[in-house]
């Protein structure tokens, strides 16, 4: 669980911060570049960068919800409720979780 000085909600929003920030002086610099052609191919880079950052951010959802689903014992349909995502949904997370450990798929539903 949460260990003493492990704030991860406040770690989390600090981090989201300085992204915005990172974003915000990507953006700017993009905008000033004078090369257009130039402006595209680091535009591209860019969001090549980001697209790659929030499909890791995905797996990691997908792996916290493993975490629950392990740690509790519980249903999918339980899962499900504890997350706030439909049975389909928690369902597919766990897929995703396994696809990014590699893993058999062992549990289905209990």
């Amino acid at each position: 669980m949460n260990q003493p000085g492990n704030d991860a909600p406040a770690r989390v929003a600090a981090s989201l911060a300085e992204i915005h920030r990172a974003y915000s002086l990507a953006q700017e610099a993009l905008e000033q570049e004078s090369d257009p052609r130039v402006a595209f191919q680091v535009a591209t880079t860019f969001a090549d960068a980001l697209r790659s950052l929030a499909e890791q951010g995905a797996e990691l959802r997908a792996s916290t919800v493993a975490r629950i689903w392990e740690s509790e014992a519980t249903s999918l349909a339980g899962l499900a409720d504890k997350i706030g995502v439909s049975k389909a949904r928690a369902g597919q997370l766990m897929q995703a979780a396994r696809a990014s450990r590699k893993e058999p798929n062992s549990r289905e539903e209990r």
